[in-house]
């Protein structure tokens, strides 16, 4: 029980921490912890969408849209990943 508790705090430990780095648009600073955080829970598809959302806003337009195209895989009826995924494509396609 005591690890299962360590491991829950590790884990909202890192993810509210990211959140927070991100809402201060230190997005470098945040895909670390989001990243760190999913070693935790990998499979939780909002954690995975928001490390996207971090990188699409940091310009790591290839690693967004793995990460999208990830939640999109564990999630394929989530219409907001959808649409996030193909808002890094659009913007790869006019960085390019």
């Amino acid at each position: 029980r005591a690890s299962i508790r360590l491991k829950d705090a590790q884990f909202f430990a890192h993810a509210n921490l990211a959140d927070a780095l991100a809402s201060q648009k230190r997005y470098d600073e945040a895909i670390v912890e989001y990243q760190s955080a999913l070693r935790w829970n990998p499979n939780l598809v909002p954690l995975i969408f928001r490390l996207g959302t971090a990188q699409m806003d940091s310009g790591e337009l290839d690693e967004a849209i793995a990460t999208f195209e990830r939640a999109k895989a564990l999630a394929p009826a989530e219409r907001e990943v959808t649409e996030a995924l193909a808002r890094a494509q659009k913007l790869r396609g006019q960085a390019k």
